[in-house]
């Protein structure tokens, strides 16, 4: 047996506002968080978190806690936790391991290390990857993203959403419930729509979509690669938009993308824009000062509770 710890990296503070209140380890770019997708992929294998963070980590574990592992005196495998790889990349990853040490590298990027060592703390895991000399570890490149701006994350969705597809037992859960009149097409990708979900009359959904649990799809909606969170409440037109969970824009107005924190509300009217009148790239003004997105198609970044008004 052996553990995957997901430990958070100091480049994370630019996915503002996201990581105002949030560890990377939850960053949605599919059906699944990173975390998530980790549990899916490892199991049967414990898989454990940590941050430098240690409030922001607090908060995760008083809000999500009872379903993460605690470390073990196991082998290790750590991996960024900001990293997003497809499932048959975790996988190899995964099979990789023996009882020599492994470094996993991503471009010119170290993302990962597999610790043979049964290893019980922090502390022990830092030590032991500091001692480690290139003489010692085996090396696996491979490829995948290090997120660190959201706006990559609309480069992803589409992918990841058709990625996802292959770790859940249905596509459409026997719980959720779609209107007769409803359209939905999955020429291009698939729809996945998970417990409790509703997609009432007229709504259109064009794959790769992924409706989380509880989350209500109203009249004559419009979603295109889109990944709805837990209990959202969504109607208007949603291009390439994630809802991180318990997030509403139940009326008229387009959302193109855009990354929605958890507890937003947009009100009814509310527009979001995602080009540039010049059709230049984007710059995102971030608190430690302004970042070139090298994307033409940037929309919303909104942090967790925010909310706009009417119109």
């Amino acid at each position: 047996m052996m553990q995957v710890l997901l430990i958070e990296q100091d480049d994370v503070r630019t996915l503002w506002p996201f990581s105002a209140t949030h560890c990377s380890w939850e960053l949605r770019y599919g059906h699944f968080t990173i975390l998530e997708r980790w549990q899916r992929v490892a199991a049967p294998y414990r898989v454990c978190v940590s941050s430098p963070r240690q409030i922001v980590e607090a908060a995760f574990h008083e809000r999500y806690g009872e379903g993460v592992a605690e470390l073990s005196q196991l082998p290790t495998l750590v991996m960024a936790s900001n990293v997003a790889l497809s499932v048959s990349t975790m996988r190899s990853i995964l099979a990789s391991t023996s009882d020599r040490p492994l470094r996993i590298a991503c471009g010119t990027e170290s993302i990962g290390v597999f610790l043979p060592t049964p290893l019980g703390t922090i502390t022990e895991i830092n030590d032991a990857i500091n001692a480690l000399g290139a003489d010692d570890v085996d090396v696996v490149r491979v490829d995948g993203t290090v997120i660190t701006g959201l706006w990559q994350i609309y480069d992803l969705l589409s992918n990841a959403i058709s990625d996802d597809a292959s770790l859940v037992d249905r596509h459409t859960a026997s719980t959720a419930h779609v209107h007769p009149t409803a359209v939905l097409d999955t020429r291009q990708g698939p729809i996945l729509i998970d417990d409790g979900a509703v997609i009432e009359p007229l709504a259109v959904v064009i794959g790769p979509v992924s409706i989380g649990r509880q989350c209500l799809v109203k009249p004559h909606t419009t979603l295109r690669t889109v990944a709805l969170g837990p209990v959202c409440k969504v109607a208007g037109e949603l291009d390439t938009v994630v809802m991180q969970g318990y997030a509403s824009k139940q009326h008229d107005g387009f959302a193109g993308h855009s990354y929605l924190c958890e507890w937003t509300n947009l009100g009814a009217g509310s527009i979001t824009s995602n080009l540039l009148n010049t059709y230049g790239t984007i710059v995102a003004h971030l608190p430690g000062g302004r970042v070139g997105t090298e994307r033409m198609f940037v929309g919303l970044a909104m942090g967790e509770h925010s909310k706009s008004a009417i119109g």
